[in-house]
C-alpha cells in the first residue's frame, strides 16, 4: 500500500523512498543506517566521463538515478543501484559482454546493461529479461511506505488503553462470529440449492 497515490515520476520515487528511509530511522528506529544508503549526486561531468570511458550511451532512467544518488542500498538487499565508481563490476551472474548496474531482492537477481542495445535487463539464474527502472523504483515506494504504516499502527496499538484493547478484541469476535454465521448461511443455501 502506497502512502497516497503510485508515483508518476521517477523523481518522485526517489523522494519518497528516501523520505520513508528518513521516517524509519529518525522517527520510528526501525532500522540501521547502513539498511539504508544515498550517495551523493553524480555530477553531469562524471556521467559523461563513465559513458567516455565505456564508449556507451546509459539509459535515462539509470543517469536520472545517479542524478539523484551515486549509488544506493534500498531496504538492506531488497535493491542496490551501483554508482559511477562500480558500474560494470564483473559479476558471474551477468553475461561477460554485460555491464552490472546493481541488485535487487537479494537472492541472486541483477541489474544489467547490454551495451548493443543500451537497455538495462534482469539477470537471474541464467534468464535475461528487461527490466524497469521505474517499475523496480515503485516496488521500492511500496515495500518503503508499507514498512511506514507498519510502524505507525504499531505506535498507536501501543498507545491504546486497556480497555481500548479490550472493545477492540470484542469488536474484532463479534466480526468472525457474523462471518462465521454468514458462511453457514451460505453453505445451507447452497445445500438446499444442490438437494
Amino acid at each position: 500500500m502506497y502512502i497516497g497515490e503510485k508515483p508518476k515520476t521517477l523523481q518522485e520515487s526517489f523522494e519518497r523512498i528516501k523520505s520513508a528511509w528518513k521516517k524509519l530511522i529518525d522517527e520510528y528506529d526501525y532500522c540501521s543506517e547502513d539498511y539504508f544508503f544515498f550517495n551523493s549526486p553524480a555530477t553531469e561531468k562524471e556521467i559523461a566521463e563513465l559513458e567516455s570511458a565505456y564508449k556507451l550511451k546509459l539509459p535515462e532512467d539509470y543517469k536520472e538515478f545517479l542524478r539523484f544518488a551515486n549509488g544506493a542500498q534500498i531496504m538492506g538487499n531488497s535493491c542496490t543501484i551501483y554508482g559511477t565508481h562500480m558500474f560494470g563490476v564483473r559479476d558471474p551472474m551477468v553475461p561477460d559482454e554485460f555491464y552490472t548496474v546493481g541488485e535487487t531482492i537479494g537472492d541472486g537477481e541483477r541489474i544489467a546493461l547490454n551495451p548493443e542495445d543500451g537497455e538495462l535487463y534482469s539477470c537471474y539464474n541464467g534468464e535475461i529479461e528487461p527490466f524497469s527502472f521505474e517499475w523496480e523504483m515503485c516496488r521500492l515506494v511500496k515495500e518503503c511506505e508499507e514498512n511506514v504504516i507498519e510502524c505507525e499502527k504499531k505506535i498507536a496499538e501501543e498507545k491504546k488503553t486497556p480497555e481500548q484493547k479490550q472493545k477492540d478484541a470484542e469488536e474484532y469476535a463479534a466480526f468472525i462470529a457474523e462471518l462465521d454465521r454468514l458462511i453457514e448461511e451460505a453453505k445451507n443455501r447452497n445445500k438446499n440449492a444442490n438437494e
